[in-house]
C-alpha cells in the first residue's frame, strides 16, 4: 500500500492567485492560471508519492499492519530451542475468543516460548476441569527421537515442525529414551544429548510417583482406575471376551481415552485393532472396549479387558487363541458344520440378543450380508502381517488363506466369530469360532451299501 500523503498542501497554492477583475477576460485568465497551478502542484505531489512508494518497495519495508513475529513476542524459526531449559504453562478456556489460551498466574499471557527445548502445557478441560498435560516439542533433535520412539503408535502424530504429544504417552517410552540418551555420543552430537537429557530428567521427575505406585499394585496383581492408562501400553496384547458369545479373544491396544456417561460416571475406552474380514478382503479392523469406573483397587484379571500377560494361565490361553485364529482363517467361504453354544444377533436398537444353538449351521457371510445389510460390521483395511515372514505375504485383493502366510502372533488376534445361518432355527446369527465343529456322520448306512469298497466314495 502506498504511503499516506497530505492532499491539502498542493491544493492550497490555488488560494494565492490574484482576485479576479470585473472584466470577463480577466476572469478567464485568472481561472486558467488557477487550473494550471493546481495541475502543476498535483503533478509534483504525484511524482513525490511514486518515488516514496518505489523506495519502500525496493527497501523491503512492509506496511505497519503486517504481522511481525518480533512484535508479537515470537522469534524467527532460526532462534527456536536456543535456551537449554523447558517451561511449564497452563492453558485455560477463553470465553471471549472461544479457544484455549496459555496464561500464567502473574500475567494474562506469555511471551516467546519457542526459545525453550519443550513446553509442558497443562490444559484444563472447560467442562470437567480435569487436567491433561501436553508436551510441545520445540527442539528438532528431540522431535526426531520422539518420532523414532512412537513410529508404530496408533493415534499419535508427530508430523509438523513443532508437534505436540500427550505426556502420558511418554510414560510408555521412558526406557527407550534412557537408552537413546545413554548411547548418544555427547562429543559427536552434543545438542541431541543435552536436549534429550533435559527431557528425560523432566519425565523421570514427573512420573516418579506413578512408577512407584504402579509397581506396588502390579506386585499384588491389582490396579486402580486412575492408573489404567499406565497399565495399557501401545500395541499391548489385550485379553477380553466376545460380548455376544463369551468366547475369549485377543486384540492389540492402540490408545485409551477417559470419558463420561450421561449420569457423569467415568469410564476408560480402549481403542483396539484385530484381524478380520468384511467378506471381500482380510486385514485390520478396529474395536472399542469400555471399562467402567470402579472404586479402590481391583484385580487386573477381573477387568473386562486387561493385558494378556497378566492372564493366570498365559500359555494355555495363548495356544487356544492361536487355534481359534487358525480356525477363523479356515472358515472363509461357505461351510456346513455343527454348532453348540451361544450365538447372537442385534435388535433394532443395536442391543445384543443371545440365543443358545445346538444344531447344524451354514457358515455363509455372503448370504448373511444380503439378508442383514444393517448388521454392524468392521471396516477392514489392507495391511501387512504383524511380523515379517518368509514367502508371500499378500493381504491385498480377495481373502485367500492359501496366499497369506501368517505367524502365531497374527492368528492370536483374529476375530472370534463368523456369520452364518441356523438350518433348524432359520435364523441368521453370529457364531463363535471356538464352538464350531465338524459334523459327525453315522457310519452304519455307509457300511451297509453293497458295492465294492474301491468304488465307495462319500459325497
Amino acid at each position: 500500500m502506498s504511503p499516506a500523503v497530505d492532499m491539502s498542501r498542493p491544493l492550497s497554492n490555488s488560494q494565492s492567485t490574484p482576485p479576479p477583475s470585473p472584466s470577463a477576460p480577466a476572469i478567464s485568465n485568472s481561472n486558467t492560471l488557477e487550473i494550471e497551478n493546481v495541475e502543476t502542484a498535483f503533478a509534483a505531489w504525484l511524482v513525490t508519492a511514486v518515488k516514496k512508494f518505489m523506495e519502500n518497495k525496493l527497501s523491503g519495508n512492509r506496511p505497519a499492519s503486517t504481522e511481525n513475529p518480533e512484535v508479537k513476542g515470537e522469534k524467527p524459526h532460526a532462534s527456536r530451542a536456543t535456551t537449554l531449559a523447558y517451561k511449564h504453562v497452563k492453558e485455560t478456556w477463553d470465553d471471549k475468543t472461544f479457544k484455549y489460551k496459555i496464561v500464567e498466574d502473574n500475567q494474562p499471557s506469555v511471551g516467546n516460548l519457542n526459545q525453550f527445548i519443550f513446553i509442558a502445557r497443562d490444559r484444563i478441560n472447560r467442562r470437567t476441569q480435569d487436567k491433561t498435560t501436553f508436551i510441545d516439542v520445540k527442539s528438532a533433535a528431540l522431535r526426531d527421537i520422539l518420532r523414532e520412539a512412537c513410529c508404530d503408535f496408533w493415534g499419535i502424530s508427530l508430523a509438523g515442525d513443532a508437534p505436540s504429544i500427550e505426556q502420558n504417552v511418554i510414560f510408555h517410552i521412558q526406557s527407550f529414551l534412557r537408552y537413546r540418551r545413554d548411547t548418544i555420543v555427547a562429543e559427536q552430537d552434543a545438542i541431541s544429548h543435552s536436549h534429550l537429557n533435559l527431557f528425560v530428567d523432566y519425565i523421570e521427575a514427573e512420573f516418579h510417583l506413578v512408577d512407584e505406585e504402579l509397581a506396588g499394585l502390579i506386585i499384588k496383581n491389582k490396579i486402580t482406575f486412575d492408573l489404567l492408562w499406565a497399565l495399557f501400553k501401545p500395541n499391548e496384547k489385550v485379553f477380553t471376551t466376545c460380548p455376544g458369545t463369551g468366547s475369549p479373544r485377543c486384540v492389540l491396544h492402540n490408545y485409551c481415552k477417559e470419558g463420561e456417561e450421561i449420569d457423569r460416571s467415568k469410564f476408560i475406552r480402549l481403542d483396539t485393532r484385530f484381524l478380520g474380514t468384511d467378506r471381500k478382503i482380510f486385514g485390520e479392523a478396529t474395536n472399542k472396549i469400555k471399562i467402567p469406573h470402579f472404586p479402590g483397587a481391583r484385580r487386573i484379571d477381573f477387568l473386562p479387558a486387561y493385558p494378556l500377560r497378566y492372564h493366570h494361565n498365559y500359555d494355555e490361553i495363548f495356544r487356544e487363541l492361536v487355534k481359534n485364529g487358525r480356525r477363523f482363517i479356515s472358515l472363509h467361504g461357505s461351510h456346513h458344520l455343527k454348532y453348540q453354544g451361544f450365538a447372537f444377533s442385534f435388535d433394532d436398537e443395536g442391543e445384543i440378543v443371545k440365543r443358545h444353538v445346538n444344531e447344524r449351521i451354514m457358515v455363509d457371510p455372503v448370504g448373511f450380508r444380503e439378508h442383514n445389510p444393517g448388521h454392524p460390521q468392521p471396516t477392514v483395511r489392507n495391511v501387512s502381517p504383524i511380523q515379517e515372514t518368509p514367502g508371500p505375504s499378500n493381504w491385498t485383493g480377495s481373502f485367500s488363506s492359501e496366499t497369506v502366510v501368517l505367524q502365531d502372533e497374527d492368528f492370536l488376534i483374529c476375530g472370534p466369530t463368523v456369520l452364518g445361518f441356523c438350518l433348524v432355527g432359520k435364523k441368521f446369527l453370529e457364531f463363535a469360532v471356538a464352538q464350531i465343529s465338524d459334523i459327525t456322520w453315522m457310519p452304519s448306512p455307509y457300511d451297509d451299501v453293497k458295492i465294492p469298497d474301491a468304488q465307495k466314495k462319500a459325497i
